[in-house]
């Protein structure tokens, strides 16, 4: 096998493991190299659904406050919703770039969405996050994969997402939330549509709920990393 540019690590390698479909795909086209999926997992015991929790007038979107979040683009889809349906905008960052939350705050108060940016949020507190909540809203720019719409969904928390990277493989589009492309108006009509329909919004919540714990635990990641570990050490001894 040929790789584009020398690349050690993975000639001596037995074979590599990644977290999911997208990075998958560009393993095999950035250095020839097939690559086995584990994916990551939620705790689904710390990330749940919270019964004394009530909805809030708000949609949550979760991450650093880097350009690389598109923060900004929700923003400005949310600024093309009707001033009477403009649901409040809660980013809960942890990591800050100060020249970012600026530039947000800004763009926020010039397209009239309410935002409010809450840091140092621990795992707890993020849970009750997502259940209050009415959506998540994910639209970070290529992201290999993120947990935060999984971590939503086990809340039983809809998500609007974009269509593109690790987010269209975690999200199940007219099930677990919806996916459009990077277009402020689809993804300000999607929002729409949810926050319109609270049945609907509640089904998909019900529906990511079960899907993550189906699909996407720790116990199932490690189950994934255990049999990958497994077949690569009896092709090592194989291999003498």
């Amino acid at each position: 096998m040929t790789l584009p540019f020398p690349s050690p690590q993975f000639d001596d390698a037995v074979a590599s493991v990644c977290h999911g479909t997208a990075t998958e795909a560009e393993m095999r086209a950035g250095f020839g190299v097939e690559s086995t999926v584990c994916h990551y997992g939620v705790d689904g015991g710390v990330f749940k659904p919270m019964p004394g929790r009530q909805k809030q007038d708000f949609v949550v979107s979760v991450g650093e406050m880097s350009p690389r979040k598109g923060f900004d683009f929700i923003v400005e889809s949310l600024g093309r919703i009707p001033l009477g349906e403009r649901p409040q905008l809660v980013l809960a960052c942890n990591r800050v770039d100060p020249l970012e939350r600026q530039y947000v705050e800004s763009l926020a108060e010039a397209r009239g969405v309410d935002l409010q940016v809450r840091t140092n949020l621990d795992a707890a507190d993020l849970s009750a996050l997502y259940n209050e909540a009415r959506l998540c809203v994910y639209a970070p720019v290529m992201e290999p994969f993120g947990l935060v719409p999984l971590e939503a969904m086990s809340c039983g928390t809809p998500v609007v997402g974009v269509r593109e990277g690790g987010v269209s493989e975690s999200v199940v589009h007219e099930c677990t939330g919806l996916l459009v492309e990077r277009d402020p108006v689809q993804f300000a009509a999607a929002v729409r549509r949810l926050l319109s329909n609270p049945a609907l919004a509640r089904e998909y919540g019900e529906n990511g709920r079960e899907v993550v714990l189906n699909n996407w635990t720790w116990e199932q990641s490690a189950a994934a990393m255990e049999q990958h570990l497994a077949k690569c050490a009896s092709v090592s001894r194989a291999a003498g």
